[in-house]
């Protein structure tokens, strides 16, 4: 997650195959990877709606733990000063913080925001040129 910048990670999460936009009580979750907000809906059995935005956020909470080790706790929200010290490159930090914070309206902005983050890195070492 810290040097290879053209490799792509991908996650595939149970939250990724409800269908958007549709209102539901009965979103599959675990708990430690909701948003808290979505977790106290969920907790008192009120209707959410799955977006592209709800799973950049649930992708934040699942990104987090694999960058500091540590799950998300349920209905809190993650410590990004953990991400100050976790093992991957603060263009990666920076976007889990952003994914987390919803300032990303979906996964896909958010990797084309790191990819072009990584390659301005690269070229301010006297790298390669980008694509």
């Amino acid at each position: 997650m810290t040097e290879r910048p053209r490799r792509r990670i991908r996650l595939l999460d149970a939250g990724g195959v409800v269908t958007l936009d549709g209102t539901t009580t009965r979103f599959p979750h675990v708990p430690s990877y909701l948003p808290p907000s979505v977790f106290w809906a969920v907790e008192r059995r009120r209707p959410i709606v799955a977006s592209t935005s709800l799973h950049a956020a649930m992708a934040a909470r699942t990104l987090y733990e694999i960058a500091t080790g540590e799950a998300p706790q349920a209905s809190k929200d993650i410590d990004h000063r953990r991400l100050d010290v976790a093992p991957v490159s603060s263009q990666v930090a920076q976007t889990i913080v952003g994914l987390s914070r919803g300032d990303y309206p979906d996964c896909r902005t958010a990797l084309r925001d790191l990819a072009a983050r990584a390659d301005r890195r690269i070229r301010g070492a006297g790298g390669p040129p980008g694509r």
